[in-house]
């Protein structure tokens, strides 16, 4: 970014975002593909040479339990910062998750709300995973 100017000339992070999520999208794609032609193949998918029709595969695992996860998903992406404002009171330092001793010094007050909840998810989420015959992601491959 130093070398190339980049961070000077983005106009801001609304557009650096997309950026880099397109670059990491094309970079993985050579780690995904079993050899480089099947790399391209994909790369020409992605800008439309194969077409904008979904393939019977694709069709056949949209299902309501797939949908469900999907909609629960963009919820807890878009939820998530709002998350730690759930557990805290409304005003005041107590806001912050302390409340005041009377001679004066803040205490912790821990919330299990959220980790909890996080713990909740990861069962769901490895027990998602764990069910499928076949791991659609990259890592559990190594």
């Amino acid at each position: 970014e130093r070398y190339t100017g980049w961070a000077r000339n983005v106009p801001s992070r609304a557009i650096a975002l997309p950026v880099t999520l397109v670059l990491v999208l094309i970079g993985w794609v050579m780690f995904r593909a079993a050899n480089v032609g099947d790399a391209f193949t994909v790369y020409g998918g992605m800008i439309g040479l194969n077409g904008i029709t979904p393939s019977i595969e694709f069709l056949a695992n949209v299902t309501r339990e797939n949908l469900l996860f999907l909609v629960l998903a963009i919820f807890a992406v878009f939820a998530e910062p709002y998350f730690k404002k759930l557990t805290d009171a409304e005003n005041g330092i107590e806001a912050h998750g302390f409340s005041v001793s009377p001679n004066g010094t803040a205490v912790a007050i821990p919330s299990l709300a959220y980790p909890i909840a996080m713990s909740l998810l990861l069962v769901v989420t490895v027990a998602r995973l764990s069910e499928q015959s076949v791991s659609p992601f990259l890592y559990f491959q190594f």
